[in-house]
């Protein structure tokens, strides 16, 4: 009786799936744009979805009883990573980005892994975890299998990776996403971390909230997210990193938030 209803729902499962597939989408999480700009995978009732740029049909990769949220593509756009909780708290997977195998699970740990990305090699999923240390700290795990291997012991939020692999950049502090125009001494800075050894360095001293940082490899320029303008909006901004100028990049009247 059991395996029937199991199977019932499956097939009404399937069903949604193949209507939901021929109508618009609404209400997708966690856009992640492929590394050649032709693809872009989503999170949508709790799975992970790719479709084209240009638009079209979307592809369903997984199918779970969890909650499938953040993914990121691997520099070789091979794999997709992504963040499920099909286990209890938040895991980390890798699938084929293709969709043609099935997922493979990355980390088993009982705390939360938040997903951050890859290394350049496409060798490592990168995540935070507080699986030895009271505050979140960052890891890489191999896609070939292994324990997890800590990078930093201290806290890093928002990494990104730069394309040469010799550094990356990250947010420390920082309050809650939602509390707007906050300024003062949890305000969060962008850093970078140059590999292997060397000291990180702080790029931004602003008293509000700089976060997200992405390094373009066309115009080696950081980008990031910033209320440092006049109305105190957090838009998007870039900063040269040679001359250590700001310019702001995007005009919005209401927050972007990530």
């Amino acid at each position: 009786m059991k395996e029937n209803i199991i199977r019932l729902l499956i097939c009404i499962v399937l069903l949604l799936c193949s209507r939901i597939s021929a109508e618009d989408i609404w209400g997708a999480q966690y856009p992640a744009p492929s590394p050649d700009a032709k693809k872009i995978s989503f999170s949508y009732y709790g799975d992970i979805w790719v479709v084209p740029v240009s638009g079209g049909k979307a592809e369903r990769l997984t199918v779970s009883l969890g909650y499938e949220g953040r993914s990121s593509w691997s520099p070789d756009r091979k794999w997709l990573a992504f963040q499920t909780d099909q286990w209890g708290s938040d895991d980390i997977c890798v699938i084929v980005a293709d969709g043609s195998s099935p997922a493979k699970r990355m980390t088993y740990y009982s705390t939360y892994d938040v997903l951050y990305g890859w290394t350049p090699d496409s060798k490592n999923v990168v995540f935070t975890s507080q699986r030895h240390t009271l505050r979140p700290v960052l890891y890489k795990v191999s896609i070939y299998g292994g324990l997890p291997e800590m990078i930093t012991s201290f806290t890093a939020y928002h990494v990104f990776f730069a394309s040469q692999g010799d550094r990356f950049f990250y947010t420390r502090g920082g309050s809650a996403w939602w509390r707007r125009h906050y300024k003062g001494g949890a305000n969060s800075d962008i850093w970078v971390k140059v590999l292997p050894d060397k000291n990180s360095l702080r790029l931004t001293d602003y008293p509000g909230k700089d976060a997200y940082p992405m390094y373009s490899a066309v115009d080696q320029k950081l980008y990031f997210l910033s209320d440092r303008g006049k109305m105190s909006v957090s838009n998007i901004w870039r900063m040269d990193l040679e001359t250590e100028a700001f310019e702001q990049m995007t005009f919005e009247k209401e927050d972007i938030h990530f």
